[in-house]
């Protein structure tokens, strides 16, 4: 039975590499461990964390928010979008606190996803949507960053397609914003290809458009990928041209009855990087640093440039998977 769930709700020289980590409902609490190959070794772990069990990623959300866990979304910072008189502009949401997912890679660093439930839910009519909040942690002097993520999934792929499960051919939006509220990047996938995308500063005027970096749109016609497997696809076009990198791996498919849906131990895996360049030409973290100048560079083991750690020889280390945390069905509910 597919799952459903309710309607929720620009730097000049734009690079976008978007890279995803898909994650379907765990109904335990229990770590899993997902091996190698190599004996002993695991790339990663997924476990399901409540607020009391990460006390320090809970003070960085308040700290960064005010001191309060609620948070809004502005849709009019959305590059051109324009609202409805009567429309709403702020999406006003809660933080689910309880069913927190946490997936720990061979970096060793710690990734968190948490459900945001919505107290006004926008409509859209031939989308979808939901919302996750991420924080990542990193080893520079604040620890972690964070942002918002929302997925603006088209109805007909929806209607048509298990978001557990069909992952890697998503069709819709995918939209990211900051703490505040305000838009940073947005990247349109069809069948799992990028067709277009768009980053933009918070800091400069988000709602009037006064950014001075210009348009940071893109698009292209990567066309339809395959079902399964990693897809990948490349935009070219916009001020400066930009491009993008899509590489999805499905969910493994274990033992199931005939007619039954397939049942996922660990679901499909995205990873998550958006670099935009500045004016001079460095690149940088868009979602680390939307607003800041490029960071200071140092160099890894084989000599390639990375972010500056805060020891300021070292490189900064984060996890690039992300779990995204789908809302249960009315049913599903109940079965918890």
């Amino acid at each position: 039975m597919k799952q459903k769930f309710r309607n929720f709700k620009h730097s000049k020289w734009p690079f976008i590499l978007v890279l995803f980590v898909l994650f379907s409902c765990q109904t335990d609490d229990k770590p899993i461990d997902v091996n190698t190959g190599i004996e002993g070794v695991h790339q990663k772990t997924i476990k399901t964390v409540s607020a009391s069990d990460v006390p320090e990623v809970m003070n960085f959300l308040k700290k960064a928010n005010n001191n309060t866990l609620d948070f809004s979304i502005s849709r009019s910072s959305e590059t051109g979008v324009i609202l409805d008189s009567r429309e709403p502009d702020l999406i006003l949401t809660d933080l689910e606190t309880q069913q927190i997912q946490s997936l720990t890679g061979s970096s060793g660093k710690t990734n968190y996803t948490f459900m945001l439930k919505l107290q006004n839910a926008p409509e859209y009519p031939d989308e979808v949507s939901f919302f996750n909040l991420i924080v990542k942690e990193i080893n520079t002097v604040e620890g972690f960053y964070s942002y918002i993520q929302e997925y603006r999934v088209d109805k007909q792929w929806y209607l048509n397609n298990d978001l557990s499960h069909d992952m890697s051919t998503y069709t819709g939006k995918m939209i990211f914003y900051n703490l505040e509220g305000l838009y940073l990047a947005k990247a349109g996938l069809n069948y799992g290809i990028v067709t277009e995308s768009d980053t933009r500063h918070p800091c400069d005027d988000p709602i009037n458009g006064d950014n001075p970096g210009g348009g940071g749109s893109s698009s292209g016609d990567g066309g339809p990928g395959p079902g399964g497997g990693s897809t990948g696809g490349t935009g070219s076009g916009g001020t400066g041209g930009s491009g993008i990198t899509i590489v999805i791996t499905p969910c493994t498919c274990e033992g199931h009855g005939p007619g039954e849906n397939c049942v996922c131990e660990v679901g499909p895996t995205i990873e998550i990087i958006i670099r935009s360049m500045n004016n001079d030409g460095l690149s940088k973290n868009h979602l680390r640093h939307p607003c800041d100048e490029a960071p200071v560079l140092c160099f890894d083991e084989v000599d390639d440039t990375c972010e500056c750690a805060e020891d300021g020889l070292s490189c900064v280390i984060e996890e690039e998977e992300v779990i995204i945390t789908i809302p249960l069905t009315p049913c599903q509910k109940l079965n918890h």
